[in-house]
């Protein structure tokens, strides 16, 4: 998850066919047009900020059920 909300991902979708909005902050200069028109509708998306918690807990049940490390 870290490597797909990083800026250097996040720009990359963006900039790809799937015009993906970014859900972190970015250098805006750098998205196409289209995207930078669609940014007001990331006011209305789902905030992550308090999903850390739960990441950690999915990861250790992950760990538990299928024996994968987390860590890696």
């Amino acid at each position: 998850m870290d490597y797909i909300l990083s800026e250097k991902t996040e720009l990359a979708l963006a900039n790809s066919g799937a015009r993906q909005i970014p859900l972190g902050s970015v250098d805006q200069t750098k998205l196409p047009p289209e995207v930078r028109a669609l940014m007001p509708y990331m006011a209305d998306g789902y905030p992550l900020g308090g999903l850390s918690k739960v990441r950690l807990e999915c990861l250790t049940w992950l760990k538990g059920i299928y024996g994968i490390d987390p860590g890696k």
